[in-house]
């Protein structure tokens, strides 16, 4: 038999025998998947989101009697369903978050549903529109986004970063040094946070999962500011300070008698360590090595070395797996040599002698283990990062490799070694906090800014009531907090619960406006209802709605300043079944001030509002097939209005603007792009440049007054350009300078970037535009200069070789430009994704790809780790 499902009801078809059964809720079903493999069960979902199961009855003869449906529960808008086994089921969603659900045969008492959702994935499109804002004034780019529809829609903000939620937190300013110390050596948790300040050190004791209160360690000196502090073999802690190495026994808090103290009246400056080892510099560059005997509970000096310049950081990290083990080796940075050496240990033997090529010196050393890569990390002066790759016998042989240097903020940073999520990781903190993680095995080393301000030391705090957590120290307080999972993008979601179109950031306002609609049963049919949702740029909380008249469709949205006041100005379209496009709409333009916007001015136009932007202080729209400039007019008595400056018509439709100083560009729906431009002296638009080609684009962006970029309907991706060396006034084509399958319906385009705007140490700042897209992809577009282009070209030539397409599709082929006209290979356009997988390769197809341009395998790795960082 068939099984057929409408919009009101399942039918059973075979023979001359159909049986039926009416849906609970008339819907378009989106999805069906067989739950058993002799199709008696089934489960399907439909446009609403409800999930069903369907059972057929049949008789002893395998004859379909009869049916039954009962409603499981809600889920995303389904696109695809899977019944997996066990009575688990994945909802894939082009809408929305894509689930796994457990179906269970008792029904929830609050929901009335039989379906539990075990995980969620996070998908953010489609992205309709987006804003690249930066919330937390750090310099850093975050996309908003308007994604999913119906009542999966909902606003996604994406950074580059890790987000760090925080537990607890409470006002302690001048802290200068963190240590978590447990109460017993063998303890799985930590149970103590000492803090060292400018002339005092102080403990907080975890108490219960609700307090933490302060402590004291009779054995410390709590007069003193701590340098190192830590759990030793033996069941013993380890204080040290200006003045003195204490050893204390963890069951009696009291000192063991095993303490040093500096000769000569010299102090001790820096002090690092571990649970086996102790290792402290004094003043006069003199290093002196512990280690810790734990059948005699006491500390035993093994070596002295005296350097010609002060210490400025030490560290003494075991590299590898055991964190436990003795360390073998330790880096030594120095105030007045900008170098950084590696000693052996215990012979204190020099290994390596590393220049750090500048005249910063190092301020912070770590040795890490990252993904089985053995890393020197050095924090400079000035906010650089210098990174190494050390040879795995680096304990005998010394060997340094593979040097890195990249800015991660403008003060110094201290590094700090921690684990979350069962990885190591490395904490930057500074004023842009930065974490280091390693991927492809320990071949790449990745940063991510953390979602904190200022943060002046961390170390690691996994106690019992804030297990994975990390201590954290800023100007003025101490936190405990946790990571969600370290990636390279952070999501956050913010429900709508109906579809988002378009969307503004109000900067003075801290709010954004966004364009949604709702779709509503009536007896006619289907209604979409449109509004305007004022929401607060920190919470998200929509503070203020404004519904839009009926039939009236938001197109378009900007934010408009005047002066000293700001606006919110919205774009509409009367839309009626029976017309091809709108004949009316209105330009909005909203005040907003208390949490609310207020209509101050009105303005009736003959046609939909496509796309709105600010120009030289005025409104620029495209409506229907016309350019019309506006200007916002305020009298004396306090009313506003909009006044006609000009207009110019010569478009299909004009469906995206684009403005640099007197330029525009437009994007025509139909006929790809149009420059126009504003003679400001005869108050006139003119049209100067346009491509005759037949491209439906989706938008336009300018790189620069003779540069533009546009993305169409075909998935495609080109570049035009203007000739300047014809007069404006004799209008000429543009130029096709470049021509790329993009393979993505891009909606949207916008100038900026998501990385942290500080620049590189090596690398130079590149422009950048977003894009993202219908499937949910985020993109960026980079430029190039000539030299650079062909140096990646070679580059992406030589990966073709190496990886080879699914199901032996060419590179070539999937990326040449393709209409309903033509098909023509691609140029001036690199594929990024294809140049980033080399530091995925394996080491002999590294070699392949880096002779192609005559560079080792590891400065190519560097080059192409840089070009990674632009996005």
């Amino acid at each position: 038999g068939v099984l057929v499902f409408g919009e009101t009801s399942v039918s059973y078809l075979s023979g001359n025998d159909p049986k039926s059964i009416p849906l609970p809720t008339p819907a378009i079903i989106q999805a069906v998947a067989p739950i058993d493999a002799d199709g008696s069960r089934f489960l399907f979902g439909d446009s609403k989101g409800n999930l069903y199961l369907l059972a057929l009855q049949v008789d002893g003869q395998n004859v379909v009697t009869g049916m039954t449906t009962e409603t499981l529960g809600v889920t995303s808008k389904p696109s695809c369903l899977s019944y997996l086994d066990n009575s688990y089921a994945f909802v894939g969603s082009a809408h929305g978050d894509s689930q796994l659900l457990r179906l269970t045969t008792e029904q929830d008492p609050e929901t009335g549903s039989y379906i539990e959702e075990v995980e969620r994935y996070t998908n953010i499109g489609p992205i309709i529109d987006f804003a690249v804002v930066d919330l937390e004034r750090q310099g850093q780019g975050q996309i908003v986004t308007c994604s999913g529809s119906f009542k999966d829609g909902s606003l996604r903000v994406i950074r580059n970063g890790i987000s760090l939620t925080d537990m607890a937190s409470v006002e302690l300013p001048g802290i200068k040094q963190m240590f978590a110390l447990r109460r017993n050596f063998d303890d799985r948790y930590h149970a103590f946070l000492l803090q060292s300040f400018t002339a005092e050190t102080r403990v907080l004791e975890l108490i219960d999962a609700e307090e933490m209160a302060e402590a004291d360690i009779p054995g410390f000196d709590a007069d003193s500011p701590t340098l190192f502090a830590g759990n030793v073999v033996g069941d013993m802690l380890v204080q040290v300070t200006n003045s003195a190495v204490r050893v204390v026994d963890c069951a009696t808090q009291m000192g063991v008698g095993s303490d040093w103290t500096p000769e000569g009246g010299l102090s001790i400056s820096v002090a690092a360590g571990n649970s086996r080892q102790i290792l402290v510099a004094t003043n006069g560059g003199n290093i002196i090595y512990f280690e810790v005997d734990d059948e005699r509970h006491a500390l035993v000096e093994k070596g002295r070395l005296s350097l010609e310049n002060e210490i400025s950081c030490l560290d003494i990290t075991p590299l590898g797996d055991d964190l436990f083990a003795p360390a073998q080796v330790a880096a030594i940075g120095m105030w007045k040599e900008v170098t950084v050496r590696l000693i052996a240990l215990p012979s204190l033997q020099l290994l390596a002698k590393e220049p750090l090529q500048g005249d910063t010196i190092a301020r912070s050393v770590l040795l890490s283990t990252l993904e089985g890569s053995h890393q020197l990390l050095v924090a400079l002066g000035d906010g650089y990062l210098c990174t190494y790759t050390l040879d795995p016998d680096v304990g005998t042989s010394g060997l340094i490799a593979d040097r890195r240097k990249f800015s991660i903020g403008k003060q110094p940073a201290a590094l700090t070694a921690f684990r979350s999520h069962d990885s190591s990781n490395v904490f930057a903190a500074c004023d842009r906090p930065t974490v280091l993680y390693a991927a492809s095995g320990g071949s790449k080393l990745l940063c991510s800014n953390v979602n904190q301000r200022m943060v002046t030391r961390v170390c690691g705090f996994d106690s019992e009531a804030f297990p994975d957590c990390l201590a954290i120290a800023t100007d003025d307080s101490l936190k405990i907090g946790a990571f969600d999972d370290i990636q390279k993008l952070h999501i956050r979601s913010f429900p709508l619960y109906r579809s988002p179109h378009r969307i503004a950031h109000l900067e003075k306002a801290h709010a954004f406006g966004v364009i949604v609609s709702t779709t509503e049963e009536q007896d006619a049919g289907d209604v979409d209802k449109y509004s305007l949702l004022l929401i607060d740029d920190s919470t998200f909380e929509v503070k203020h709605e404004v519904p839009l008249e009926m039939d009236e469709w938001g197109l378009s949205i900007m934010s408009f300043n005047h002066g000293e006041d700001e606006f919110l100005v919205v774009g509409t379209g009367i839309i009626h079944e029976n017309e091809d496009e709108p004949q009316k709409g209105r330009i909005l333009v909203f005040a907003v001030a208390e949490d609310r916007v207020t209509l101050v001015a009105e303005k009736e136009v003959l046609g939909g509002v496509y796309k709105l932007v600010t120009f030289n202080g005025k409104i620029l729209a495209g409506i229907n097939s016309k350019l019309h400039l506006f200007k916002f007019v305020e009298t004396d008595e306090g009313n506003r209005s909009l006044h006609s400056e000009c207009s110019y018509h010569g478009f299909i439709v004009a469906y995206q603007i684009h403005c640099r100083g007197d330029f525009i560009v437009v994007g025509d729906l139909q006929k790809s792009m149009c420059l126009c431009v504003y003679k400001q002296v005869d108050n006139t638009i003119e049209e100067i440049a346009r491509d005759y080609d037949n491209i439906w684009v989706t938008d336009v962006e300018m790189l620069d007054n003779d540069n533009y970029l546009g993305t169409d309907a075909y998935y495609n991706m080109y570049a035009l350009r203007r000739n300047t060396e014809t007069a404006p006034e004799e209008g000429v084509a543009l130029q096709k300078s470049g021509e790329y399958h993009l393979g993505e319906f891009v909606n949207r385009m916008q100038a900026g970037s998501l990385v942290m705007q500080v620049p590189e140490a090596e690398s130079p700042t590149l422009h950048t535009v977003i894009f993202g897209t219908i499937s949910g992809a985020i993109g960026v577009v980079a430029r190039f200069s000539a030299e650079q282009f062909q140096f990646f070209y070679k580059i992406q030539q030589a990966m073709t070789q190496v990886v080879h397409g699914i199901g032996g599709f060419s590179h070539e082929d999937w990326r040449s430009f393709r209409s309903t006209k033509r098909v023509s290979e691609a140029r001036n356009f690199i594929d990024g994704d294809l140049i980033e997988r080399f530091l995925d390769l394996s080491r002999p197809s590294m070699a392949k790809v880096a002779t192609s341009v005559d560079l080792s395998v590891e400065e190519l790795t560097k080059r192409i780790e840089e070009l990674a960082r632009i996005h």
